[in-house]
């Protein structure tokens, strides 16, 4: 078997299943290791709660999904931790509220009995979760939180209240977009004290790229980082440049040409030049240029930057950023 048949035999994986096509894919960045330490030292704390926001597609939504599988890691296997993605009700509604947590919880009878009978079944279904981890806390994440009405918090405050007098902690946290401070600001005025003591004391804001080595530390993840098959040895970037990836291409290296690429289309499109970058058009960015610009051709491939901003302007950046342009506008 000649050398380049070796560097071109990649592992057989079906059309469209790769996790570059599917999307379905986590990767660790710069703000998710800020989130996670903060959560880490918000469970160390036993805080009953707190508050993280920021742009619509920064990934905060990812972000919780991989934060689970390290706290898992950080606070044993056992550790119970539920993700409830708030629904945007007009009005809030008690058995609805207790419904949803109860999905959200796993429990198979969410949809049965009174607004009280949920509530008491959440709580059983609770304490005995927590009881069999073998700890005292459980970790509730509310993705899209900003869609709370003042009415859930007192909620959470009652079933925060019912596992605390069984001396078990329940730590929620808000995740969702910059909302969630005007909420801040309308309890500030309205003296609502119980819901900032207990949800909103401990505030982070969740960033997005906003930096070249943010950017290098990103793409890295699809050098090393990654892989499938599992056990295949093919990291994303060499699944789609086998050939360049034994000739040493790494998208890491890319960093000053990509982040330089996202500053051009913006002076193109008559964008602000300092602008962090959402985390979802950076995945889309590379996902572009890995399905569209991999080779299996036994020379090594050079990226260039018009086909960095080629990308960057397929992944949908341009169109969102001018519309949170005039979404600004129009709010002062």
């Amino acid at each position: 078997m000649t050398t380049l048949t070796k560097i071109l035999l990649r592992p057989a994986v079906e059309p469209g299943a790769h996790p570059i096509d599917t999307t379905r894919y986590l990767v660790s960045t710069p703000p998710i290791d800020l989130f996670l330490g903060a959560v880490c030292n918000w469970i160390d704390n036993r805080v009953p709660g707190a508050t993280v926001y920021g742009r619509p597609r920064f990934g905060k939504t990812r972000a919780i999904k991989f934060l689970t599988l390290m706290l898992v890691e950080k606070f044993g296997p056992h550790l119970p931790v539920i993700t409830l993605s708030c629904l945007n009700y007009t009005k809030p509604r008690e058995g609805v509220f207790f419904e949803d947590l109860l999905r959200a919880a796993g429990h198979t009878l969410c949809d049965r009995g009174t607004a009280a009978a949920k509530r008491h079944r959440l709580n059983e279904f609770l304490v005995e979760k927590i009881e069999r981890s073998g700890q005292d806390r459980l970790i509730l994440f509310l993705d899209e939180a900003q869609r709370l009405h003042e009415q859930h918090y007192n909620w959470l405050i009652d079933l925060h209240n019912e596992l605390d007098g069984r001396n078990q902690v329940l730590i929620v946290i808000l995740v969702g977009q910059e909302q969630l401070l005007h909420q801040f600001s309308a309890f500030q005025k309205t003296a609502k004290t119980q819901i900032i003591g207990r949800f909103m004391v401990h505030q982070l804001r969740f960033p997005g790229i906003a930096s070249e080595k943010d950017m290098r530390f990103c793409l890295a993840n699809y050098d090393v980082d990654s892989e499938y098959p599992p056990g295949s040895g093919f990291s994303f970037t060499r699944y789609y440049f086998p050939a360049a990836f034994e000739s040493g291409l790494r998208l890491e290296n890319y960093a000053p040409m990509a982040w330089q690429a996202f500053r051009e289309v913006r002076e193109e499109f008559l964008l602000p030049i300092k602008r962090e970058i959402p985390m979802q058009y950076l995945c889309r960015t590379v996902e572009c240029i890995l399905r569209e610009f991999g080779t299996l051709e036994d020379l090594p491939t050079q990226l260039t930057p018009a086909q960095w901003k080629d990308a960057i302007k397929k992944s949908g950046y341009t169109d969102s950023e001018r519309y949170v342009v005039e979404s600004e506008k129009h709010e002062r």
